[in-house]
């Protein structure tokens, strides 16, 4: 769940502050063409490449505790008309909370002659919405673009995010002559470190340059191929992880069980339960007997009475998102009526514990991005928060803050993985479970009449249940 505070954050820097951290990561000069590129007839990595990345490059400034700024430069070169048509048209994706900015481009042509992308052609727009995240794009068509011709074009983004972790992606959907990275790294205590996914082609290990960035390499990129059906994309695409942390010589099960103590001494005032509270608790499960029936009273006051600003249908507009007071408490929260998605579970938690549960928090992972491996020593990989109550001697796992997983389910990408539930002694993973196959179907119904001219007329009705009914109402909740 992504905090309210991160946005505001975001949105409050000052312009100096802003404009120092940009203007760290120059962009590269265009410079001359290379006439060897020019004169180049067939791809290097692919034979068969309709369009090849000659270089690559992006410039970090992860120095910043707020801010990480990327500054991007593509150079491709295009082999057949198939090419010309896939790299006419570019899209810059990026999450509406990110910053894009100081795009250019041009077109050179085999002659040499150079076509300069003109401003007035780039506009943006909404290409996709993702459970409740918009992702947008910058949208330009490259000038004057024919077979043979090299392209280049380079932007500036702005993420709010955390310093500690940084992917960087190695591979396109084209074949890659060479990527190359360079990293201004956050100033830690902790040493910087790498890991490496899916490793396709050769690279050069990190090194410092005079001007302090830290450089790597890395060529021969096969294209990324799609396929229906395939792994979560982090699975099967190449990409690093940089991030800054100790090193670390233990066992997994060991470490994971001083994890979830870290994790329950840093969590346990989110659950802390007052009068009002109490009072709550009480009023809503009013004459529930059973467990079952109690969690559920109390799940669907979190997840209909409070107003989840994180939300993209929430109605909210930013200004108004700006001015909400963040909660500092389960009291808050009730108190209000409004709170982002962790403070709808921790509400959830501390009900449940005021009812005479026992609740904790669960980080899980989620097997829409990536599968979860238990030997990476780190929770950058656990990044879904849920609550998990014991029930008769079993764990329970809840997300009121998901506005259309019904009670007793997780999202899809959060069911049948491994967990870690914070206690304050034998933390451990536990595996969430599954919703059976006949709670999410498709029931398409119709009623219909063939008129005398052959015309087929009447009514069809299409039904959606579990996950599937979740993820419509997600992507249509706008509409």
């Amino acid at each position: 769940m992504m905090k309210l505070s991160l946005l505001c954050l975001f949105k409050i820097l000052s312009l100096t502050i802003l404009t120092s951290l940009l203007t760290m990561a120059q962009p590269k000069e265009w410079g001359s063409p290379d006439p060897a590129h020019l004169e180049m007839k067939t791809p290097m990595v692919d034979k068969n490449a309709d369009a090849e990345v000659l270089l690559w490059e992006v410039y970090i400034n992860d120095s910043s505790r707020y801010v990480t700024t990327y500054t991007h430069f593509l150079r491709i070169k295009i082999f057949t008309d198939r090419g010309k048509e896939t790299q006419s048209r570019i899209d810059i994706p990026y999450l509406d909370i990110n910053s894009v900015s100081e795009i250019a481009g041009r077109t050179i042509k085999p002659d040499g002659s150079v076509v300069e992308l003109r401003k007035e052609s780039i506009f943006d727009r909404e290409i996709v919405k993702y459970q409740k995240l918009k992702v947008r794009a910058k949208s330009f068509a490259m000038p004057g673009i024919e077979t043979g011709s090299i392209i280049e074009y380079r932007w500036r983004e702005a993420r709010p995010e955390s310093p500690y972790y940084v992917k960087l992606e190695l591979q396109r959907e084209i074949p890659v002559q060479t990527v190359r990275y360079y990293l201004k790294p956050f100033a830690d205590t902790y040493p910087m470190r790498t890991i490496t996914f899916t490793l396709q082609g050769n690279r050069t290990p990190f090194a410092k340059n005079k001007e302090g960035y830290f450089v790597t390499e890395m060529t021969s990129i096969p294209a990324l191929i799609e396929e229906p059906y395939a792994p979560p994309e982090d699975e099967i695409r190449s990409w690093m992880l940089v991030f800054y942390a100790p090193i670390i010589n233990k066992e997994p099960a060991v470490y994971w069980k001083e994890e979830g103590n870290r994790l329950f001494n840093l969590y346990r005032d989110e659950f802390k339960v007052n009068n009002n509270v109490r009072k709550v608790a009480v009023e809503t499960i009013g004459d529930a007997s059973t467990p079952e029936q109690k969690l559920e009273r109390l799940f669907n006051f979190c997840q209909t009475k409070v107003k989840n600003i994180n939300d993209d249908a929430s109605g909210l507009k930013a200004m108004e998102l700006e001015k909400l007071k963040p909660n500092r408490s389960p009291a808050d929260t009730l108190k209000r009526g409004y709170g982002t998605g962790s403070d709808i579970n921790f509400l959830f938690g501390a009900l449940a514990i005021a009812a005479g549960f026992e609740a904790r928090f669960v980080n899980i992972a989620d097997r829409g991005s990536k599968f979860f491996d238990q030997s990476f020593l780190d929770d950058y990989f656990l990044k879904s928060t849920n609550i998990a109550v014991r029930v008769a001697d079993q764990w329970r796992f809840f997300d009121p803050a998901s506005t259309y997983v019904p009670f007793g389910m997780l999202r899809w990408q959060e069911e049948g993985l491994p967990g870690l539930i914070s206690q304050p002694k034998e933390s451990s993973l536990v595996t969430t479970p599954i919703t059976p196959a006949e709670k999410s179907g498709i029931r398409r119904f119709a009623k219909l009449q063939l008129l005398e001219d052959g015309t087929l007329q009447g009514e069809v009705r299409i039904e959606y249940s579990g996950h599937f009914a979740v993820e419509m109402k997600e992507v249509n909740d706008q509409d």
